[in-house]
């Protein structure tokens, strides 16, 4: 990230704005614009760049976004079916988050207390408390993962 000279150093042609984060990568000429012209419009464009990518940052570390995919779903939660050799098959919820994983059972009519395990679990991983907004999206999320995945 940040403003170059390009192709090289010894005989520049253009400055060059690179962040690969957001997939830009964008030239001003030195030969079209002049040599100051082209390096202020380039540290202009790096200074919005910054600002865009310091934007994302934040709203990455956003609680809602931590815990929740744009589709609705939960982050780092699934509905799985668990095939073991010389043990009985359960179906449980595994969970993902922050470089550690679990597994909640689910028994016959035990749907609600296993779905409110993965969720203080999800939430305990990443360090957030539980409010109005989050709890209405787990309500919401829920219907993604009624739905047995036992094969038939």
């Amino acid at each position: 990230m940040g403003v170059m000279l390009h192709p090289n150093k010894n005989n520049p042609l253009r400055y060059r704005v690179q962040v690969k984060a957001l997939g830009i990568n964008e030239y001003f000429s030195i030969t079209r614009l002049g040599a100051k012209k082209a390096k202020q419009l380039a540290c202009e464009r790096d200074a919005e760049l910054k600002k865009q990518l310091n934007i994302r940052r934040m709203e990455a570390d956003l609680a809602i976004n931590k815990l929740f995919a744009p589709d609705g779903s939960v982050k780092g939660l699934r509905r799985t079916w668990r095939e073991r050799k010389n043990r009985p098959s359960y179906e449980c919820f595994s969970l993902y988050a922050k470089a550690k994983q679990t597994e909640i059972v689910l028994k016959e009519d035990n749907f609600e207390a296993a779905y409110e395990a993965a969720q203080k679990w999800l939430l305990n991983r990443h360090d957030i408390t539980s409010n109005y907004e989050i709890r209405y999206l787990f309500k919401k999320a829920k219907r993604l993962y009624w739905t047995s995945v036992r094969p038939s």
